[in-house]
């Protein structure tokens, strides 16, 4: 995979976590950290990733 390919992979997965907290979370969110690791599980969902339970699948965001 290019750096091209990963930078836009890497700006769609931005987009798409926004987008996704603002609509599941609102504007305030209480806990960053879960509304991140939902949007994330989120996004790697809708790109045919699957995951177990959650206490096996809670992702750390990238900070």
């Amino acid at each position: 995979m290019s750096w091209e390919e990963i930078s836009k992979e890497n700006q769609e997965k931005k987009e798409f976590i926004k987008s996704y907290i603002l609509t599941h979370f609102g504007e305030s969110v209480e806990d960053e950290m879960l509304a991140m690791s939902d949007a994330l599980k989120a996004f790697y969902k809708l790109k045919g990733l699957h995951f177990g339970s959650e206490k096996e699948t809670f992702i750390l965001p990238d900070i």
